[in-house]
């Protein structure tokens, strides 16, 4: 249940401080002077940007659920373990290794960027 109140929580803080209500711009990226911009230079539209966080954070807070193993089919297993492991080492080995443009799985489902805001 904790997952689920955190993902419910942190929506709206990511869904609209990333888009063009929030200068796509959170707290964080504000201090630093960064901003998540699109492939044109312009903000994120908010359905982007919800498309974004949960690219992103789906993976992370599937990674917290709990399944009775006794009542789970090995099948929806293995597509969870798939989805939770597979999403979160795409998104980290193309942070790590995309040197050219260090976009993430969640910034090229919307061809976006975190920019220097300056």
């Amino acid at each position: 249940m904790a997952p689920l109140i955190g993902f419910f929580l942190a929506l709206p803080y990511f869904g609209i401080l990333n888009s063009r209500a929030g200068n796509g711009q959170t707290i964080g990226k504000r201090l630093l002077s960064l901003q998540v911009v699109d492939c044109n230079g312009d903000t994120l539209s908010f359905s982007d940007s919800l498309l974004r966080y949960f690219v992103l954070a789906i993976p992370f807070y599937l990674g917290n659920v709990a399944f009775p193993v006794t009542r789970t089919p090995w099948i929806a297993s293995a597509l969870f373990t798939m989805v939770t492991f597979g999403g979160g080492a795409a998104t980290a080995y193309l942070i790590a290794f995309n040197r050219r443009t260090r976009q993430g799985l969640h910034d090229l489902a919307v061809d976006s960027f975190v920019a220097d805001a300056r």
